[in-house]
């Protein structure tokens, strides 16, 4: 018999974006920007669905930190080292890319 934890909706959504960044971290770490694009795309999923918390919260500084991070990462690839990729891979980077920047 486990107890059920309450747990408050920012609390939720919170440790959601923690678990997806953590995967995030782990997916960069080796250079797999096909899983990255998909961790990326559930993190902003999860910031629009806590829209409401974020309004009156404020967008937490872990998610900002997790944007930076993947934007110097990003920024750190020259274009020759995405030719040794893989093509998934290199479509990946290049559309991941291409939203860290817009957002």
């Amino acid at each position: 018999d486990e107890r059920r934890v309450v747990r408050t909706a920012k609390d939720k959504r919170w440790s959601e974006m923690r678990a997806a960044i953590t995967k995030m971290h782990n997916h960069l770490k080796i250079n797999d920007w096909n899983a990255l694009s998909d961790d990326f795309d559930t993190l902003n999923k999860i910031l629009h669905k806590a829209k409401q918390i974020v309004a009156k919260e404020g967008v937490p500084s872990f998610y900002l930190r997790a944007v930076i991070a993947l934007e110097d990462a990003a920024n750190a690839i020259k274009r020759k080292d995405t030719k040794s990729w893989n093509a998934q891979n290199a479509r990946s980077f290049n559309r991941t890319r291409a939203q860290v920047k817009k957002n």
